[in-house]
Formats: C-alpha cells, structure tokens, sequence
C-alpha cells in the first residue's frame, strides 16, 4: 500500500514539475523582454566574474545586460547583435574563438536550420552576429549559450544561457 502511495505522489511530482519547467522555444517565464527596435540592438554587456580560488582558480559568465533582447514585430531587414565583455580594456577574459566550444552557440535543436546566425565574428573582448531578420506573424525564441575564457592561459568559464526572441 505504502509503495502505491509512493508511486503514485512521484508521479504527481514528476508531472508538476515538467509543466513548470520552460519550454523549448520561448524564455522563461517572467524575463524582460528588450526590444530592438533599430537595424541593431544596444551592445549586450557581458559580465564575468570570479568563482573559485587561488590555489584553484574558475570563473562563470554571470549576467548579460539584455537576458532577453528581442526584435519581434520589427521589420524585415539586416540586424546585428552584439556583445562587449564588462571592461573590455582591462577584461582579463576574452570570447572564445576554438571551433569545439566557440563564443556563441544556438542550443535549441533545429534553432538555426538555415545558418542565420552562423556567421558569428569574434574580436577578442567583442562578438557579434550579422543576419537577415524575416518578419514572423508569431515571434521565435533562441536561447543560446556564451563562452569566455581567460585571455592568459585559455581556462573556460562557466557559459551562460540568454535567450534572443526574432
């Protein structure tokens, strides 16, 4: 009986759970959305910061200043997207440029089917994405992940998961 009652309260807790958690294709519930309302938006800021130790020393990228930039309802054209790591003149960090983990990545399966956003360029302390914005009646969203590392000896940060909404 006991073993019933337990099966019975994990499946509950399993099936609350999933229909909490985001789904694939819009962000989470809550965010800003920023609007971009020119060709391009306003540089994302990129912040890092210091998460471990001296004798073992780690680091995550913790915010970005748009989680949520957003150029739905605006018209079709070219758009850039841009990132810029906090301080970028005494940043000791820069966005990764190694093909395995590069500084950007679209995570959802089948987000970017025609390459729109392949054409990422990195410039040490700067990303950015040029691409063609196509007008949708219902807006998609992207959520992708940033990679930094350290500039002196290549350690990877934590990434971070903001999301883009076109």
């Amino acid at each position: 009986m006991h073993m019933r009652v337990y099966c019975v309260a994990a499946m509950f807790i399993f099936a609350i759970s999933g229909c909490m958690s985001t789904r694939s294709g819009s962000p989470p519930i809550g965010a800003t959305r920023v609007p971009c309302p020119a060709n391009q938006c306003e540089e994302i800021v990129v912040t890092v910061v210091e998460t471990g130790t001296m004798a073992e020393p780690a680091c995550k990228v913790e915010k970005v200043s748009i989680p949520v930039a957003s150029i739905a309802g605006e018209p079709a054209g070219p758009k850039a997207l841009r990132w810029v790591l906090n301080d970028p003149d005494h940043s000791p960090y820069e966005f990764s440029k190694v093909d395995w983990k590069f500084a950007i990545v679209f995570k959802d399966e089948g987000a970017d089917p025609n390459g729109v956003f392949s054409n990422a360029t990195v410039s040490g302390k700067r990303l950015s994405i040029m691409f063609q914005h196509k007008t949708t009646a219902s807006a998609n969203g992207y959520s992708y992940g940033i990679t930094v590392r350290r500039s002196t000896g290549g350690q990877f940060c934590t990434t971070l998961d903001p999301w883009f909404v076109g």
